[in-house]
């Protein structure tokens, strides 16, 4: 081959070439980002509107449907999800994954400025987030102090701490947990406003005449300018006391200090956070879809060591809760394997070469291959990410074997007495077609990993390229570098030494046992057997297959858990902390120094999900680090279910593990919307759909996202009455929310900063519906005071706390986690398959989040499977120059599946997206050892060798290296399934496929690879033979030209 002949005859060049491959490599490395996975989040924005006041219905109609209307246009729109709240409304946009995000946002952004003039007045403007609707912060920063109280701390968290972590690269929005910021709060005593014969109306229009900032421009004299400045804008609670709200004519004057209490509290009541019990502040940072979490955890950690230094002494600030703990330590997790894994298959090279100078030669191939696919991942804008990685471990046992396998036949041939110059010459020469082969099989393996177009199937994308990349490169540098060395370092010695002789013994003692064996497969009997065995064997994969749960995201030890907490609707922010605390009391006895759990965070009413209310908790559980606890996260999940939903009576309690990859949303795993034409509808068919599956067991405590029993008081105004005693409807409306509501009115300034001024009854005139008879307006006829009572009447009823549309259909969310037994796939398709028997047509059933994903995923890595034989047998035809070789080679995927599916089996491992990925993967690692036989034998029949003597001879010959080239990916494969720690479960299941497929394959290759041989070849004419035929017709044909 004029590669390998130029680098044996110019060892320099050979040098110096892949010296260069390495340095550029190692610059390539030391440039590419470093990331958990690959940049794949979809690009999803998210539209918050507040409308204080305004019931979840009207929120519905006025603005979330014209948001969705205006928005439902725009281009690569993949799903579009909104809530309707009572106060808020959050639409949430999922893009097509070829939009970039900014582009989207600007396209939304114009979307909402040509609706602005038709969204309601009294609504504040649209709010995006470039991120999802359900995005919890992936940071808690928590603020304490013994001396301070919550509003102070929330003050100086909103003044020192929020707006720098605001600007740090890829921060979405910084949230407050536990916020009491401050406020001008006018506790007004409707009695006194009555004495006055004043209403709330009245006392508001003079706060916003008088709390004002005036401009008043300029005194311009001949010589200078001078700026006036009127302070008009009250500053503390005594200008507030002291405003004169009505001069009466005998010179008395109504201040709304007689009116009102006045006095610097907090804005909201209705929210709280707790770290171990512990009061606290916290700031819970929210990253931007598509931004990289390492590097925005890196920016706030750096912003935060600076601002404590300037810190009170009394103020503790620190990070509670990160979640780029797991990414670095599960980094450090592949790393480690990656250590293990290269030294293992060094080890295996050197027991078969039995020579420390042998060992050198091919284990030079794998820091070059490495790096040199660095090379091309920096090319495609990869980074150095879990799955990356993991191809580079996988690697490790491939990279190899194009080295092994030249370096095996130039040794071979040495021992036959040929100088090492032309050993390696015709060494090489003699299997450089198998080296290329094998390299173009691997390749065309791993190409349509980069096609895979779902939310998670795009993570393997660069698995796939890296895997093609460091084959290629190794297959360069078992054709220049090999070779090269192998003429300069081996020599007809090399391995004899008294342990070398041992091996070599086995060796030959196995290559004897083989050959007998051969002679008789070959035979009719012997091939009958053989094939009975292979079809024997491929009927148990299917037996194991059938039986295998399917499970495609698998859920990965992330060292934390989230408890969602749903106190019944209406309740108070201090019933819900009740609620808390029995959570927290039985997770007691899991913390301590023997226990699991390090801490926990509760939130109740969480600021980053729109329309909160204090019925809502979430609680995080942080667990100890891997190495100082014994449970999984998953199986303390599995334990703190049932006991948290039977143990806490007052509430509903869901434990739900983390997300394994990003993407695909938060919340239980199964989530299906069911859609129809309005919420009555709906109800129906999804309470049918719920009793179907608790019927059949699907879900573990299945539950709707609905729920019709929020208080409400439904007050019925009689426009009749009302319009004859001068009264408006509007006034009514401002009244009741002022008072029973809450409404910020106007401003203050305090330290050059704005706080609202809040009006609103105190607690105690409130707890009562019976004070809205009480409340007063003013007639436009008369002036007089007319109570509420004479045109407002009232009933108690339930409504929905949310309303929810998905892809604009009012629509209820069936979720729950799958039951014993059941996966996340196999509860989606049952579902399915419930779906025509309960649903009528007209119900759409639309899956979110996780089980979007699962079911997506799972058809498209069907998909790229076949498409990766297929490639694989059309390259191999291509190369072969025949139909039947292809098959014969291909022949022993059935048997790599049976061991796949043993050793997912054997370990109790669901197939998942990582066992796929190692199945699509040992299409190619199968195929390399047939193409060793089949290509040697083709060359011996070349050369005049019957189909039998050519391939017992093939097989003999190249027993040694198939059998170290597989030993080498088994090994290279261990450090896998046995590793343990943060992202343990994915790199255990692809260790499992590979060894097990490997094990099975290699020893089935050695013997069915020979008989179908033995039975197909004659059917095909030996590889040379056109070019013989040619040589003979050129011969009696010369070219009349010449």
């Amino acid at each position: 081959m004029i590669l390998s002949d130029t680098a044996i005859r110019r060892p320099i060049f050979a040098l110096v070439i892949n010296g260069l491959i390495l340095m550029l490599g190692i610059a390539a490395l030391l440039r590419m980002p470093v990331r958990q996975y690959p940049d794949v989040d979809p690009p999803v924005i998210t539209v918050t509107t507040q409308w204080t006041g305004a019931t979840a219905s009207v929120v519905e109609s006025e603005v979330t449907k014209r948001i969705e209307e205006a928005l439902s246009g725009i281009e690569g729109l993949r799903s579009i999800t909104s809530e309707s709240f009572d106060g808020a409304s959050a639409v949430e946009i999922e893009f097509t994954l070829d939009r970039r995000i900014e582009d989207a946002a600007a396209d939304v952004r114009d979307q909402l400025g040509r609706i602005a003039a038709v969204l309601p007045d009294d609504a504040d403007a649209p709010v995006l987030t470039k991120a999802a609707s359900d995005n919890q912060p992936f940071m808690w920063i928590t603020v304490q102090s013994e001396q301070r109280d919550a509003l102070e701390l929330t003050d100086l968290a909103r003044r020192s701490l929020v707006d720098p972590l605001s600007v740090v690269p890829g921060v979405s929005r910084v949230i407050v947990g536990g916020e009491r910021r401050y406020a001008m709060r006018a506790w007004i005593d409707h009695h006194a406003l009555t004495l006055r014969n004043l209403t709330v109306v009245d006392v508001m229009r003079r706060l916003q005449e008088e709390n004002i900032d005036i401009p008043t421009g300029r005194v311009d004299s001949q010589m200078r300018e001078i700026v006036l400045q009127a302070p008009t804008r009250f500053t503390s609670v005594d200008d507030f006391r002291q405003l004169i709200i009505r001069e009466s004519g005998d010179g008395a004057s109504v201040r709304l200090g007689d009116i009102a209490e006045i006095s610097v509290g907090a804005e909201n009541y209705r929210t709280g956070l707790w770290i171990n019990q512990q009061t606290s502040v916290g700031l819970g940072i929210l990253r931007q879809s598509q931004s990289n979490t390492l590097d925005v955890s890196r920016g706030v950690q750096a912003v935060l060591q600076r601002i404590t230094q300037s810190t009170p002494d009394d103020v503790n600030i620190f990070v509670a809760f990160d979640r780029s703990v797991y990414i670095e330590s599960a980094q450090g997790e592949v790393l480690k394997t990656l250590l293990i894994a290269f030294s293992m298959v060094v080890l295996v090279i050197l027991v078969f070469l039995r020579s420390f100078t042998a060992t050198l030669v091919p284990t030079l191939a794998i820091p070059v291959s490495l790096l040199a696919a660095c090379m091309v991942m920096l090319a495609f804008g990869f980074s150095l990410n879990v799955l990356t990685m993991l191809a580079i471990i996988l690697a490790i046992g491939l990279v190899v074997d194009d080295g092994i396998v030249v370096l095996e036949n130039i040794h071979r041939r040495m021992e036959l007495g040929e100088p090492a110059l032309l050993a390696a010459q015709r060494g090489t020469r003699e299997v450089g077609f198998a080296v290329i082969a094998t390299t173009l099989v691997l390749i065309a393996t791993f190409a349509p990993l980069a096609f895979m177009t779902t939310n998670v199937g795009r993570l393997f994308n660069e698995f796939g390229l890296t895997l093609a990349a460091t084959v290629a490169f190794s297959s360069l540098v078992a054709l220049t570098l090999v070779p090269m060395l192998s003429s300069r370092l081996l020599t007809r010695q090399t391995g004899s030494n008294p342990v070398g002789r041992v091996i070599t013994r086995g060796l030959s003692f196995l290559e004897r046992t083989y050959r007998g064996i051969l002679q008789w497969i070959l035979r009719p009997w012997g091939a009958v057997a053989v094939i009975s065995l292979a079809l024997t064997i491929s009927l148990g994969g299917h037996v194991l297959y059938e039986r295998a749960q399917v499970d495609m995201i698998p859920s990965e030890d992330q060292g934390f858990l989230f408890c969602i907490i749903q106190a019944p609707e209406g309740s108070s922010l201090a019933y819900t902390r009740e609620q808390i605390a029995e959570v927290e009391a039985q997770l007691e006895p899991l913390m301590g120094d023997d226990g699991p759990v390090d801490a926990t965070i509760a939130i109740v009413a969480p600021a980053f999900r729109a329309g909160s209310t204090p019925s809502q908790a979430f609680l995080i559980i942080r667990l100890k680090p891997w190495a100082d606890r014994d449970i999984a996260q998953q199986a303390l999940q599995e334990q703190l279910f049932p006991q948290f939903f039977f143990g806490v009576p007052g509430a509903n309690v869901i434990t739900i593990s983390p997300p394994s990859f990003p993407g695909v949303g938060f919340g239980q795993s199964v989530q299906v919307a069911v859609g129809g034409e309005s919420y009555e509808e709906v109800e129906g068919w999804s309470q049918s759909l719920l009793a179907a599956v608790r019927e059949e067991g699907i879900l573990e405590q299945p539950r709707l996202d609905y729920d019709d029993t929020k208080p409400q008081l439904r007050l019925h105004i009689d426009r009749d009455r009302a319009a004859d005693l001068g009264v408006s409807v509007a006034d009514i409306g401002a009244t009741l929310q002022m008072l029973l509501g809450g409404r910020t009115v106007t401003r203050y300034e305090d330290r050059s900063e704005l706080y609202d001024v809040i009006m609103q009854l105190p607690d105690e005139q409130r707890a009562n519906p019976e004070v809205i008879e009480q409340l007063y307006v003013r007639s436009g006829r008369n002036g007089g005071l007319v109570s509420l009572g004479n045109v407002v009447t009232y009933s108690y009823h339930g409504t929905m706390n949310k309303l929810k549309r998905v892809d604009r259909r009012p629509s209820i969310v069936l979720q729950g986690n799958p039951a014993p037994g059941w996966t996340v796939d196999s509860a989606v398709q049952r579902i399915d398959q419930l779906r025509d028997a309960v649903l009528p047509p007209t119900a759409s059933l639309t899956y979110l989040g996780l089980s979007r994903e699962a079911r997506e995923g799972a058809a498209g890595l069907i998909v790229i499977f076949f498409i990766a034989v297929v490639v694989v047998y059309a390259v191999l035809a291509a190369q072969f120059e025949s139909w039947i070789h292809p098959f014969v080679i291909l022949s022993t995927l059935p048997l790599a599946l049976t061991g796949a599916f043993a050793g997912l089996h054997i370990t109790g491992t669901s197939v998942n997206i990582y066992a796929v990925i190692g199945i699509i993967m040992l299409i190619g690692l199968m195929a390399k050892n047939g193409i060793l036989m089949v290509e040697f034998a083709n060359q011996l029949r070349n050369r005049g060798r019957s189909v039998p003597d050519a391939m017992a001879e093939a097989a003999v010959l190249r027993l040694r290296p198939i059998l170290m080239t597989s030993l080498a990916t088994i090994i290279g494969a261990m450090p896998l399934a046995l590793s343990s720690g943060a992202g343990a479960e994915g790199r255990n299941a692809i260790g499992y496929v590979v060894i097990g497929g490997m094990m099975v394959a290699t020893a089935m290759t050695l013997l069915v690879i020979p008989v179908l041989y033995r039975l197909l070849a004659p059917f095909t004419a030996p590889s040379g033979t056109a070019d013989r035929l040619l040589r003979v017709q050129e011969r009696a044909h010369p070219d009349q030209r010449s």
